[in-house]
């Protein structure tokens, strides 16, 4: 079994909030396989190409996506750095020292995924394309039972969007069901706890939790929990009526849907059987 953090392959280069058309920026996420919980402590920046000599945002407001050097979207605690006039590569960033302005260690839970966000990277002058651009990313991090380990590896950036990293659609970083049904006694129910993980580069406006049978497409419950910030998690109870026979077998859909406050959209269902 691997144990450590995994890079997800998904690294995207996208124009941050600054005067410039220029993919400048990436977006990448690791997700935490190590077996407990970890704190993010230093993200080192090296990029291959000697050309790409600084990392620089150049745009408002401070510690957000997209408008810091550095920002590390994690699910129970983000963390961000913003340099002024931004910092030279390469550049080992110290989450909790680093920048004019910082807020701390990120912390992320066993099996949640952390979005690194990386704005925006210059020739010393102005912006430069990233898309296909390798960049070495050295991440240290502290398991919760102690000791410091480091990860390293290449992103290859993909092209983005036209416009703004700030316009992607949120992230379902975790969706985990488990049966608490009742099936003895009265009354008897079928319930499912969904512990949930989303993100967004820019902020969660919304979280809908829907519970729905299998066939018919009645849906038995629902849940809206309050969201807000580049990320949020919680655990979610969804219930069925109160029913007399055994509910043992019964099937339903499990939905999650997230939206973020430039109106985008994902969902991901899931579907259970109660045992």
């Amino acid at each position: 079994m691997v144990e450590e953090l995994i890079y997800q392959n998904d690294a995207v280069a996208y124009d941050g909030n600054d005067f410039d058309a220029v993919a400048g920026g990436v977006n990448f996420s690791v997700t935490n396989r190590v077996g407990e919980d970890v704190t993010i402590t230093d993200v080192r920046v090296t990029p291959r190409n000697s050309a790409i000599s600084d990392l620089s945002d150049d745009g408002l407001p401070n510690g957000e996506p997209v408008t810091s050097e550095v920002y590390v979207a994690a699910d129970l605690a983000d963390a961000y750095v913003d340099y002024d006039d931004g910092t030279a590569l390469p550049k080992t960033v110290d989450l909790d020292t680093d920048g004019f302005t910082n807020n701390g260690n990120a912390q992320l839970s066993d099996g949640a995924t952390a979005t690194f966000y990386l704005y925006e990277f210059t020739n010393g002058f102005s912006s430069v394309d990233m898309s296909g651009e390798d960049v070495e990313i050295t991440i240290t991090y502290q398991p919760a039972s102690g000791g410091t380990e480091t990860k390293t590896f290449t992103i290859t950036p993909n092209s983005g969007d036209a416009g703004s990293g700030g316009n992607q659609a949120p992230t379902i970083d975790t969706f985990q069901t488990t049966d608490t049904s009742k099936t003895g006694g009265n009354p008897k129910y079928a319930q499912f706890d969904v512990d949930w993980t989303v993100s967004d580069d820019s902020q969660v406006q919304s979280l809908e939790l829907t519970m729905a049978r299998v066939g018919s497409g009645n849906e038995v419950d629902s849940a809206t929990p309050s969201v807000s910030g580049a990320s949020a998690s919680g655990v979610t109870s969804l219930r069925g009526p109160d029913q007399s026979p055994n509910p043992g077998g019964q099937q339903y859909d499990i939905t999650i849907t997230v939206t973020d406050d430039d109106g985008e959209t994902s969902s991901q269902t899931q579907q259970v059987t109660v045992s």
